[in-house]
């Protein structure tokens, strides 16, 4: 079996609502639907006992990108230097870096 490509990029954050924005503002992204998962579809996909998911799912410039918020079952937050194992990284392309950054 080989791969065929992506299906999406999946984040893990804290408010999915406020996430949502800023990608919709900053970023350009569009709110596809955004919904709450039962306690069995969230603890059967992501292996987390307790766990209960809103999924935010959303759209733009070819890509599908999911914010995941656990409503129920949260882990800590980790520390976000790019040198801590399990941390990710997204690329966008861009005719303007700097100005893409400042804002």
């Amino acid at each position: 079996m080989a791969i065929e490509g992506f299906h999406n990029i999946s984040l893990t954050v804290s408010d999915a609502g406020t996430s949502a924005k800023w990608y919709e503002e900053m970023l350009g992204l569009t709110v596809e639907f955004d919904s709450e998962r039962t306690p069995e579809f969230s603890e059967a996909v992501t292996g987390v006992a307790g766990a209960k998911l809103r999924v935010v799912h959303m759209s733009g410039h070819g890509l599908h990108f999911e914010l995941m918020q656990y409503v129920e079952g949260s882990g800590s937050k980790n520390a976000s230097s790019p040198n801590n194992i399990g941390s990710a990284q997204v690329g966008f392309k861009t005719s303007d870096g700097p100005g893409l950054y400042a804002d």
